[in-house]
């Protein structure tokens, strides 16, 4: 299970850092780090608080993706 996860998780990472780097990001690597953090804290955060997180999720990600001026 670890090993399939560990896949998945390096394919998001390339993903998210090919669509910074396209995007213009001054350092695709660390968006896409913060991204992969957010998406983590928010599938916990939704399973601990069985809340509603989209809201959340799409603004701080914006903000970590350097778009949160648009």
């Amino acid at each position: 299970m670890r090993a399939v996860v560990r896949r998945h998780r390096d394919w998001f990472r390339e993903t998210l850092t090919a669509l910074a780097t396209a995007a213009g990001s001054p350092d695709p690597g660390a968006t896409a780090a913060g991204l992969v953090l957010l998406r983590d804290a928010m599938l916990v955060g939704s399973y601990l608080d069985g809340g509603d997180v989209a809201a959340s999720f799409r603004a701080t990600a914006r903000t970590v993706a350097g778009l949160s001026a648009q």
